[in-house]
């Protein structure tokens, strides 16, 4: 009933709200906020999304996620289909079914023995049931920001059915990811770092970021062109208006989440503004060749 309470309070805009709370004998229920906008989920294996709405989902969702880790909740199960849409594009994490209220040593571990999460996204202190913290939220988010801007996930999901993914996110390190330039590729990948002491401290953090981060690659105003809208907290805002120092940047092939949105190089606008410089260049040379000769023919 505590952790039902706790939920109950939770007021952010990017978190379902939970209007009531029943419990049965059989079963103990959450009744949220109908959002009619579709999910995440949906969004990227239908219409699909650019690399710019990727990232205001990203910020949207840790905006969240930091809300609710301030009033002492764990998510603990973020994945595309529990980040909802209202009809208006508002993004809302949702299903906080299997949260847990934040204490000393928590772990997710049923009295069977059965680790509760989603095999693809759980980080890996869930996965062998540890102790958890914020950190496994961050785990979580960093993946699905990893599978909305690369088209993949961290880890082969094809070997050893749920098991063998989980025991991926335990023993394994994730793929870097492919197709997203620097410095975003940076800090997904610290988001997915297998030691806690690794990842980003808390989600607002990250959220920073992955702002400056974003900054650097679509530079200012993309937030405002992914069409989605985001309440962002102040540190937030002003990373929003920062971008990473420029270092040496490694070569990617392209993918098309971000070269929806990222501007091409058009080298045939440089080729015409050289050329009449050139034929400016040859006309002066004749005209001084025939001056000289008219002047030559006048001796």
């Amino acid at each position: 009933d505590r952790e039902a309470k706790v939920l109950a309070s939770l007021d952010h805009p990017h978190i379902v709200p939970v209007y009531d709370y029943v419990r049965t004998s059989r079963d103990r229920l959450l009744v949220m906020e109908r959002l009619d906008g579709g999910t995440v989920h949906g969004s990227f294996h239908g219409p699909g999304l650019s690399g710019e709405q990727a990232l205001a989902i990203g910020l949207a969702m840790l905006a969240g996620l930091q809300a609710a880790h301030y009033a002492g909740v764990l998510h603990l199960d973020v994945k595309p289909k529990n980040l909802l849409f209202t009809r208006q594009r508002v993004l809302k994490v949702a299903d906080f079914g299997i949260a847990t209220v934040i204490s000393e040593g928590a772990t997710l571990v049923t009295h069977g023995g059965e680790v509760l999460g989603t095999p693809a996204y759980i980080s890996p202190e869930q996965a062998s049931g540890n102790a958890l913290s914020p950190a496994a939220d961050i785990y979580s988010a960093g993946t699905v920001l990893y599978e909305l801007l690369s088209g993949r996930l961290p880890f082969d999901s094809g070997h050893g059915g749920a098991l063998g993914m989980m025991r991926q996110h335990i023993f394994g390190e994730p793929k870097p990811i492919t197709g997203v330039p620097e410095p975003l590729a940076g800090v997904i990948m610290r988001s997915l770092a297998r030691d806690t002491d690794d990842r980003y401290r808390d989600a607002e953090t990250f959220a920073v970021d992955l702002a400056v981060a974003a900054n650097t690659v679509y530079g200012t105003g993309w937030l405002e062109r992914s069409g989605m809208p985001v309440h962002l907290s102040g540190r937030v805002l002003e990373g929003l208006a920062r971008t990473a120092p420029r270092g040496p940047q490694r070569t990617v092939p392209p993918d098309p989440t971000l070269v929806a949105t990222r501007g091409t190089a058009r080298p045939a606008a440089t080729k015409s503004a050289v050329t009449p410089a050139v034929l400016g260049l040859v006309a002066t040379i004749m005209l001084v060749v025939l001056a000289f000769v008219d002047r030559k023919s006048v001796v």
